[in-house]
């Protein structure tokens, strides 16, 4: 028979066989705990047949595996069995197929997520979420994790850079249209970027450390959080809450972990643990593996965060917006070129207009106000204000009125700002420090729970003009833009809709408790259209006296505003019998259907109560002609 050796990588980067799980953390090996073997009996394209010995927990502990794949699909995707497997010294015998979700076969070198989950006598005491894992397939024996080697995309490299091989100076990345900076004592964000036939005009306003080109990641508590029982650096930052951001905090750089830099391909990744923005010297309970390619005129990004908050008293389960792919230009890129209509993906009519001035009102974020009637943000005038948009094609450009050059970003997520300040009135001079504008985007709404896997990607345009933006957006339209979601390790970026409750295990579906708050449930910010799908399918178990649920689909009006919007509502009978059951809705029946969607609510009908529940294991739209 065949061996797998599963390889696990730790936060530190280090790839290790298998020992044991416990307190939702991998362990390397120890006297006390042997690595799990898998002997392969049988294989077939999409499933293994195997015995598991871990003599260590003979007779103690059983296993609950799932695999997933690490590129972020979600078309059935992943690699699962449905059964405890028997700990024993001569194997537990296992089948790990293709699942519930399709078939999809195990593929050899590529990356997966494990799911562990261990039951014993008091039921399930611990799982991980986090762990990446790699098959390798040889032909009798044991198989060491490959070293060298190019970088593959969203899979992290061996041979990497560490401690003092890590370099001290900006390291440069380039081709025939652009050239960018990072600074690898801020993280490795984004410290200068330039057009390649204008190389002494620095693209990034880089005043301080939070106006790299970077990613902020935010979850709550906000007012009066103290991390290691620390003030924030000054009063002003006093509701920032936890706020990582890549380059640093108000007194220090973040700090790089690892790295590999492939020039050939142009192509590097890095860990980064970031600091914690408005507090000083203060390294936030994560870390994120980051991506970056360039192509073109494009510089192509992907943070993986991984959300380590077990130890933080203050953590509060709460959705708040995550900032990724925020870029702080100079003052003089002030002319926004986007197309925000109703109508994507169909060359609609890309509009110029000045940001301070050229919107209408209601599309600053002054105005509209939010749904609880609210001003998000004060209006600074002249001297700066904030734009935020919905943007269905899910690109925007800025242009140097004077130099006729663009910037770009595209985004997963369809939700855009602009912010202007740091300006003199009637004067767009200045860079460094001086007068800014921002291109940006939120993912909203997304709750960092407390081991959070967070996948995201975006991609800045440096040069190109519009059209190029759009054509690139256009090959990534139903990137992470379909209704498919699996929650059987993850919330796959839902959220629960303002309620604060105690984080929930996965284990292969996702729990909510209904004794205390309403089980409603809140998808991402999508811009699906909606004539892809005429049924939706909902796999849900749901315990107590109720009877209905309620799915809802927000349609965007055609003007862009963030909060306006038409609801598309479907009621459907349930079983309050604790058995996963698959719905299936007809969307045809609401002759409101259409046009663009952008959010989806799935509720459990009724009042909290004792002995309300409800599990959900997937989200699925369909088509049939």
């Amino acid at each position: 028979s065949q061996f797998y050796t599963i390889y696990v990588q730790d936060a530190a980067g280090k790839s290790f066989a298998i020992s044991e799980v416990r307190d939702s953390k991998v362990y390397e090996n120890d006297p006390a705990s042997q690595p799990l073997q898998f002997s392969i009996t049988n294989s077939t394209t999409t499933s293994l047949t195997v015995a598991v010995a871990n003599p260590s927990k003979a007779g103690v502990i059983n296993y609950n595996w799932a695999i997933y794949r690490v590129d972020g699909s979600q078309d059935g995707d992943y690699i699962t069995n449905d059964n405890d497997i028997p700990s024993s010294t001569s194997g537990g015998i296992i089948t790990i197929n293709s699942g519930k979700q399709g078939v999809k076969p195990l593929v050899s070198g590529q990356q997966y997520y494990l799911y562990l989950a261990q039951s014993g006598p008091n039921g399930l005491q611990s799982q991980t979420r986090n762990a990446r894992i790699t098959f390798t397939q040889p032909g009798g024996g044991e198989v060491e994790p490959p070293v060298g080697g190019p970088i593959q995309w969203g899979v992290v490299p061996t041979g990497l850079k560490t401690g003092q091989d890590i370099p001290t100076d900006i390291l440069y990345m380039q081709n025939e249209h652009l050239r960018i900076g990072l600074n690898p004592k801020l993280g490795f964000s984004i410290y200068e970027a330039y057009h390649a036939d204008d190389p002494n005009t620095q693209l990034v306003n880089d005043a301080d450390y939070g106006r790299q080109w970077q990613y902020a990641y935010y979850a709550h508590p906000t007012t009066g959080y103290k991390p290691n029982g620390k003030d924030p650096g000054h009063p002003n930052w006093d509701g920032i809450g936890y706020d990582p951001i890549q380059a640093g905090d108000m007194c220090a750089g973040s700090q790089v972990l690892q790295y590999k830099y492939d020039q050939a391909s142009n192509m590097i990744y890095f860990r980064t643990r970031p600091q914690l923005w408005g507090y000083c010297n203060i390294a936030a309970p994560c870390y994120v593996d980051t991506w970056i390619r360039i192509v073109g005129n494009f510089v192509e990004f992907r943070n993986i965060l991984y959300n380590e908050r077990d130890n933080d008293p203050q953590y509060v389960n709460l959705p708040r917006g995550q900032d990724i792919g925020g870029a702080f230009t100079n003052g003089k890129y002030y002319e926004s070129n986007v197309y925000m209509g109703n109508k994507p993906w169909t060359d609609g009519p890309i509009v110029a207009r000045k940001i301070l001035y050229d919107f209408p009102l209601d599309y600053y974020v002054v105005g509209p106000k939010h749904p609880d009637g609210q001003w998000v943000y004060s209006d600074g005038g002249d001297y700066g204000r904030t734009l935020k948009f919905y943007n269905p094609e899910r690109w925007a450009t800025l242009r140097n009125p004077e130099s006729g050059r663009y910037v770009g970003l595209w985004s997963q997520s369809p939700t855009f700002n602009h912010q202007t300040g740091g300006r003199e009135q009637g004067k767009w001079d200045g860079q460094y420090g001086g007068p800014y504008v921002t291109i940006g985007t939120m993912q909203e709404p997304a709750t960092l729970a407390k081991r959070t896997i967070l996948d995201y990607e975006y991609t800045y345009m440096i040069g190109g003009n519009p059209q190029i933006m759009r054509n690139y957006a256009y090959t990534k339209r139903d990137f992470k833009n379909v209704i498919d979601w699996n929650f059987s390790t993850g919330t796959s970026d839902w959220s629960m809709n303002n309620q604060a409750q105690a984080e929930p295990p996965f284990d292969g579906s996702w729990y909510a408790p209904g004794d205390q708050h309403q089980m409603n449930r809140v998808s991402p910010d999508i811009a699906v259209d909606a004539s892809k799908y005429t049924h939706v399918q909902v796999r849900m178990a749901v315990g107590g006296n109720q009877q209905k649920a309620g799915i809802s689909f927000l349609k965007r009006k055609d003007n862009g505003l963030l909060y306006d919007h038409d609801d598309i509502p479907y009621q459907f009978d349930v079983i309050a019998d604790g058995q996963m059951r698959t719905y299936e809705i007809d969307l045809r029946t609401n002759p409101n259907y259409g046009g663009i969607l952008y959010r989806i609510y799935l509720d459990v009908f009724g009042q909290p109560q004792p002995g309300r529940w409800s599990r959900v294991e997937f989200v699925k739209g369909i088509y049939r002609p």
